[in-house]
């Protein structure tokens, strides 16, 4: 078992190097996807296709 045994120390350095990477340099794509403006943009059309349609076929 002694073989396989890993230093924790090392382990826990990469994880800390890791960590202080990931703060002072975020990643621009990681804030978000779609903007809320277009997602609400996206959302008010289809609906009004809906209830166009929906009309349509009362009429």
């Amino acid at each position: 078992m002694a073989e396989n045994e890993q230093d924790p120390a090392g382990n826990t350095q990469q994880f800390q190097r890791f960590a202080q990477r990931v703060e002072s340099e975020p990643d621009p794509d990681a804030q978000g996807g779609m903007p809320t403006g277009l997602f609400l943009a996206v959302i008010s059309v289809v609906a009004l296709i809906a209830v166009i349609s929906a009309i349509a076929l009362i009429v």
